[in-house]
């Protein structure tokens, strides 16, 4: 199975923080076209995106997101567009930040593929 026929299920945030660590690791954004940085800070996740910008993600944004995550069909579930503002039918309304939220389902990506085989 290659990354773009990855299916994506929601993680559990306490996973996610057992998974990785203070170490900052690279991974690519749900798209692939870019890079983000990733690693734990007390009971968070650090993103630094390709701008230099950061957000800590806690367990109240994360779930936010896997919710969404989890109502979406497998096939939309690693599209960035599910997970971002928009005008079209299916952008989330909801969402908490339009920047940082879609980078959640790209942590889960990498974790699916890469660490919790």
């Amino acid at each position: 199975m290659n990354n773009n026929s990855t299916e994506l299920q929601p993680i559990n945030f306490i996973d996610v923080l057992n998974c990785i660590n203070e170490k900052i690791i690279e991974i690519p954004t749900l798209g692939g076209r870019s890079k983000i940085k990733i690693n734990k800070k007390d009971n968070s996740i650090v993103i630094m995106n390709s701008s230099k910008k950061s957000l800590l993600i806690d367990k109240l944004h994360w779930e936010k997101v896997m919710r969404r995550m989890d109502s979406l069909q497998q096939i939309e579930r690693g599209k960035t567009s599910r997970y971002a503002i928009g005008k079209k039918e299916y952008n989330w309304k909801k969402c908490q930040n339009k920047i940082f939220s879609p980078y959640a389902p790209a942590i889960v990506k990498y974790l699916t593929c890469n660490k919790l085989k």
